[in-house]
């Protein structure tokens, strides 16, 4: 699959079956990050959650309690995005292959 794939090019990918496994849930969620549209939104919570922090005094210094970050891409059946492909996706793509097909 990958090898037919050229550097900086389109590609849309699906999700055809849930992932069972956490390593892979892990996986197909950091190959959807990568859309822009996802990229924007992880930007503005990231800078929502930078505008919000609470700090407070703990052992005679400034604490800041920080938010977790919030899980904003969902590895759901049908769920589709679009990332432009680079060689460094290729073994994580291969890894999830059982669970998304690729559209160029």
């Amino acid at each position: 699959m990958a090898k037919t794939l050229k550097p900086g090019s389109r590609i849309t990918l699906c999700i055809t079956k849930a992932p069972t496994r956490p390593d892979d849930v892990d996986t197909v969620r950091r190959l959807m990050r990568m859309d822009s549209r996802a990229k924007a939104a992880l930007d503005r919570a990231r800078r929502n959650r930078e505008r919000t922090l609470v700090s407070h005094q703990r052992g005679g210094r400034q604490w800041a309690v920080r938010q977790r970050a919030g899980k904003l891409v969902h590895p759901e059946v049908g769920a589709t995005w679009t990332i432009a492909y680079r060689p460094q996706i290729a073994a994580d793509m291969a890894a999830v292959s059982d669970y998304i097909s690729v559209k160029s």
